[in-house]
């Protein structure tokens, strides 16, 4: 029998049928749930919209970090200048107005007075948040082209002592050069501070 001229007969229901069947028995990709490091739109913002650092904190966003990239003009909004007096993670009101941050006066004892100098807030959010949700060996990019500097952090590995830490490698290029190693703990308000090594 052929199925083209005999379009209504029952060979062409059954293979119809069986099409319809097989195609909505393979799996559909758009369900599934997306990485831990995806950005949080579709899914991920109506169902899991936080980001877990590695202390079991929940961020409202990543600002690129899990892309390898801080955006750091979201950053910078979200910072303003207001880096040095204000409380860890709780900058600004309202909802994605949290990120990690640098706090502590030895910034210049670990990356170098010149480098510490040149660190705008929002570097210094970067480097923090960075450090809260960077995997370990993954680079984070951002520029600052406002100092002339490109960034590179480098989050290492973690451990505890007394207080949650981890090393990590922060490499500048542009206007001047440095390659520094240094130690970042994680302080209760979600803040970070520098240690030397």
């Amino acid at each position: 029998m052929n199925l083209i001229q005999n379009p209504s007969g029952k060979s062409l229901w059954i293979t119809a049928f069986a099409v319809i069947v097989t195609l909505t028995a393979l799996p559909d990709a758009s369900w599934a749930a997306p990485p831990p490091h995806a950005p949080a739109h579709g899914w991920r913002q109506k169902h899991d919209p936080y980001y877990l650092g590695y202390t079991g904190k929940r961020w409202d966003k990543d600002y690129g970090i899990g892309a390898g990239r801080c955006d750091r003009s979201a950053v910078g909004v979200v910072v303003g200048g207001a880096i040095g007096a204000a409380v860890g993670s709780q900058i600004g009101s309202g909802s994605g107005r949290t990120i990690a941050i640098l706090v502590g006066t030895v910034i210049g004892s670990v990356l170098g007075a010149e480098l510490a100098q040149n660190m705008a807030a929002a570097d210094q959010a970067c480097l923090a948040h960075g450090l809260e949700l960077g995997q370990a060996g993954r680079r984070i990019n951002w520029d600052a082209p406002d100092t002339g500097l490109h960034y590179t952090l480098i989050p290492r590995d973690t451990y505890r002592n007394d207080r949650n830490c981890r090393n990590f490698t922060l490499i500048t290029d542009g206007r001047f050069r440095s390659n520094r190693d240094g130690v970042g703990c994680r302080r209760p308000d979600g803040s970070w501070e520098l240690r030397g090594i």
